[in-house]
């Protein structure tokens, strides 16, 4: 077998951790952080762990990006 290209599938990355840390990158935050927040409670609830939304920000990544201020103070998380 001779030298060959790697050829990598398009990759994005939507989730980042490190150590005790963790980053998602989602779009659709009005339908996409309600669904995260809930599927983070549950893996606290197998798990025991637990997000600390004094600590959590959302901020955009995007130039035209929005969140609506009042789902951000409904769901307890800082811009």
């Amino acid at each position: 077998m001779g030298n060959r290209d790697i050829k990598l599938v398009d990759v994005h990355h939507i989730i980042s951790l490190y150590a005790d840390d963790a980053l998602f990158n989602i779009s659709s935050p009005r339908s996409a952080l309600p669904r995260l927040l809930r599927l983070l409670e549950e893996f606290g609830d197998v798990s025991g762990l637990c997000l600390n939304r004094h600590k959590s920000l959302v901020f955009p990544l995007a130039a035209s990006a929005t969140t609506p201020l009042d789902l951000l103070l409904e769901l307890g998380l800082r811009w």
